[in-house]
């Protein structure tokens, strides 16, 4: 993932990074797996290691982090976050219902269907086995 070629629009970034924030958020907890792999991505983007790693801390009882799923202004970014989305919802080795409604949310919010969004998910687990 090369986000800060790709990625030149901050609220595309800001969204990307608050997306994958929800996503974690959606079992209740944060396991170490996903703790790295936010911050990973959080580098990736550009973030500064302490706001990732107080956005992580702070994410579950943040009441004012918008919950709605991502719309982003390019396909591609909207991809790329799908894919990583779906990498982070089963880095515990197991995806919850919640994470991936929201991922199904995001991908028909940015103009993929649902059956396109099944196939990404078979895929994964494929890749997986």
């Amino acid at each position: 993932m090369n986000e800060g070629k790709i990625m030149n629009n901050y609220i595309d970034k800001s969204s990307f990074l608050r997306g994958i924030l929800v996503i974690v958020t959606k079992d209740g907890k944060i396991s170490d797996e996903e703790r790295n792999f936010v911050m990973k991505i959080g580098k990736e983007l550009g973030f500064e290691k302490t706001f990732c790693h107080s956005a992580i801390n702070e994410i579950l009882d943040n009441q004012f982090v918008e919950m709605t799923p991502p719309e982003f202004s390019d396909k591609n970014i909207a991809e790329k976050f799908i894919y990583k989305g779906v990498e982070l919802a089963y880095a515990d080795s197991h995806f919850h219902p919640k994470e991936i409604d929201y991922l199904k949310e995001t991908a028909l919010k940015n103009g993929f269907t649902e059956d396109w969004f099944i196939e990404i998910i078979s895929s994964h687990i494929e890749k997986r086995k």
